[in-house]
């Protein structure tokens, strides 16, 4: 059932329960009795698009008289039930032809859980919204809805009854794409993800999911280019939001957004074997954190991710099956994090020995040592990388010299 049809059953369920001549059903088509002008200038002020249609409308008109020096003018309070969205806004009879208005209200129906009346600091009955997700509520006078003050319950009743019943279909869209990514349907996932562009707009979040897809159909071009578009959306989106509030508090910006970004693209960046850049993501991505509860949490994915790569460069060397779970594990703790990494002197390393520095770090054991097997693979990557023997056991010294 589309939500269309389930907003007008909820129409016409509650139709009885109104007694205010401000109030308009559409019937056949139609809001009988509706000012012939009035529809289209509702269109254009609320700027609807073609897919929105109107399904209930309130609207009183109100005349304010002026000094014997000015013209009255006309004021309209109005409410606007559509397939997607709650409008309330009040506006002048001469600017509904320019679309000018002064909105009270835009509440999309996916967000509302429910309404109640309450009183303002005056003592006056307002309907109060509460929004699911947001964990907010915005308070709207009933004179600037529109509609008699004995049909607040009757309107509050319709509004409860469309938001228990509305279907988010945007959600269960991408609860879908999110599901098959989870089961690494990648191919299922990404014709979805297409799919709903079509429909639905992208941030940071759907750009994320798309090129963790990409990157898991071994596609890290493509994923490069969609995570640094995610990366992109989510710098837009936050910079807006501190210029709306430049006192903006840290813990109002979600930094474990922006860690899960910069770790999905460090991974793409190993598989394009940009080492140097992978790991210094990881390193920016944990400084993003602030408190030590998610400092732990993210050691958890970093720990993961240098196992990932730590495998990786043991496998172009070594038979994969032989890597014992020992040479795979990586389990340091923040503070040998913050310590040993974060701290790491590298200016005067070029790109290649910036590669081999990881390289021996991969090939300390537990120890702390460099055991005869890694050595071997060291010699290899030194010769792979054409660094003189002398700069390499600098390079070894500087690792292992912490």
């Amino acid at each position: 059932m589309d939500n269309k049809k389930i907003i007008l059953e909820q129409i016409s369920k509650h139709r009885n329960n109104f007694r205010d001549k401000n109030v308009y059903f559409l019937q056949n088509g139609e809001f009988d009795g509706l000012q012939e002008n009035l529809l289209d200038g509702l269109q254009s002020i609320f700027e609807l698009e073609k897919d929105e249609e109107i399904l209930l409308i309130s609207i009183k008109k109100e005349k304010e008289e002026g000094s014997p020096n000015e013209v009255a003018q006309t004021w309209y309070s109005t409410s606007v039930f559509t397939n997607e969205y709650l409008l309330v806004a009040t506006f002048e009879e001469n600017d509904i032809e320019m679309g000018i208005s002064d909105a009270v209200a835009v509440s999309p129906w996916k967000d509302i859980e429910y309404a109640e009346i309450t009183k303002d600091d005056d003592d006056d009955d307002v309907l109060r919204v509460h929004y699911s997700e947001l964990d907010e509520y915005e308070d709207i006078p009933f004179e600037d809805i529109g509609i008699a003050p004995q049909t607040g319950k009757a309107y509050t009743a319709l509004i409860n009854d469309i938001a228990k019943n509305y279907i988010d279909v945007e959600k269960i869209a991408w609860e879908e794409i999110i599901q098959l990514f989870e089961k690494k349907d990648y191919d299922k996932a990404l014709e979805l993800i297409e799919k709903y562009h079509e429909k639905y707009s992208f941030d940071f979040s759907t750009y994320w999911i798309k090129a963790e897809c990409q990157k898991g159909k071994d596609l890290p071009e493509e994923a490069l280019k969609t995570i640094n578009l995610a990366i992109k959306e989510y710098e837009d989106y936050y910079r807006d939001f501190i210029l709306e509030d430049p006192n903006a508090t840290e813990a109002e910006i979600s930094y474990h957004e922006a860690t899960s970004l910069l770790i999905t693209k460090a991974n793409i960046l190993y598989l394009l074997s940009d080492h140097n850049q992978a790991i210094k993501l990881l390193k920016k991505a944990f400084g993003y954190e602030t408190e030590t509860e998610y400092k732990e949490d993210l050691m958890e994915i970093i720990n993961d991710t240098y196992a990932t790569f730590k495998y990786d460069f043991l496998s172009r060397y070594s038979n994969s099956e032989t890597i014992s779970e020992d040479e795979k594990w990586v389990d340091l703790s923040v503070e040998e994090f913050e310590k040993n990494i974060l701290q790491e002197k590298e200016a005067n390393f070029s790109e290649n020995e910036l590669k081999y520095y990881e390289a021996v770090k991969f090939c300390i054991g537990k120890n702390g040592k460099i055991s005869p097997d890694k050595k071997n693979i060291l010699y290899k990557e030194i010769e792979r990388l054409n660094i003189p023997t002398e700069r390499a056991n600098e390079i070894e010294q500087a690792v292992l010299g912490k």
